[in-house]
C-alpha cells in the first residue's frame, strides 16, 4: 500500500499536472533509501589525485521514481555514487537532510560516458560533493538529479529542465548517451 507523507506530482509528457498527485509507494520508498551511506568524504575519495585527469560516467534509471548518479575513473580507482536523503524516515516525506551513496552495483536503465575530465574539474566535482554531504535533500527541488545535472553543468552541459530521472534520461540519450540497462560498477580503491 502506498506511504502517506509526501504527494509527489504525477506527469504527463514533461508537464506536471497541477492538483494531480500520488503517495510514495514501498518500493519508491526503498528507492529513496540510501543503502551504503558515505559518512567520511575524505575517505571515499582519499585515492583521487586531483592533479591528474579522470573519466566520468554519468547515469540515470527512468524505472519508477527513478535515480541518477555518477561513476569517477582514475587509474584502477573506481568511485560510484549519488545523493540521497539521509535517513529512511525522510525518504518518506522526501525532505531532511541528505547525504552521498555509494552506488555500487545501483541499476540503471540509460548511460552516459562523458569521457575524460580536467583535474580542476575533478575537483570542482569533489568540492561540489562536499557541498551536497551537508545539504538539505528535497524531492522536487534538490535531488539525485540535482547533483548529476550540477556534475554535468560543471562541465560546461548547462544542463536544463525538470530534476526527473526520466526526463534526464532523455537529455543524456540527446548528447549521445544509450538506453542499455545495467548496474553501477563497483567502488574500488588502489590505494591503502
Amino acid at each position: 500500500s502506498p506511504v502517506e507523507g509526501i504527494q509527489i506530482p504525477v506527469y504527463r509528457g514533461n508537464q506536471s499536472v497541477v492538483g494531480d498527485s500520488r503517495p510514495l509507494s514501498p518500493e519508491e520508498i526503498r528507492m529513496l533509501t540510501a543503502r551504503d551511506p558515505i559518512t567520511n568524504l575524505n575517505q571515499f575519495f582519499r585515492c583521487l589525485d586531483r592533479y591528474k585527469p579522470a573519466k566520468l560516467t554519468v547515469y540515470a534509471d527512468r524505472n519508477g521514481i527513478g535515480h541518477a548518479f555518477i561513476t569517477i575513473t582514475q587509474g584502477s580507482n573506481v568511485l560510484t555514487f549519488g545523493f540521497y536523503p539521509k535517513l529512511e524516515a525522510l525518504a518518506k516525506r522526501g525532505i531532511g537532510p541528505g547525504i552521498l551513496n555509494n552506488d555500487s552495483q545501483h541499476v540503471f536503465s540509460t548511460y552516459l560516458n562523458v569521457g575524460s575530465i580536467s583535474p580542476a574539474q575533478l575537483t570542482q566535482i569533489i568540492n561540489l560533493a562536499e557541498r551536497y554531504q551537508n545539504s538539505w535533500y528535497n524531492l522536487a527541488t534538490h535531488n539525485c538529479t540535482t547533483f548529476t545535472k550540477d556534475v554535468m553543468n560543471i562541465l560546461g552541459k548547462n544542463m536544463q529542465g525538470l530534476d526527473i530521472p526520466r526526463f534526464f534520461a532523455d537529455t543524456l540519450v540527446q548528447m549521445g548517451g544509450v538506453n542499455r540497462p545495467g548496474f553501477g560498477p563497483y567502488t574500488r580503491r588502489s590505494c591503502n
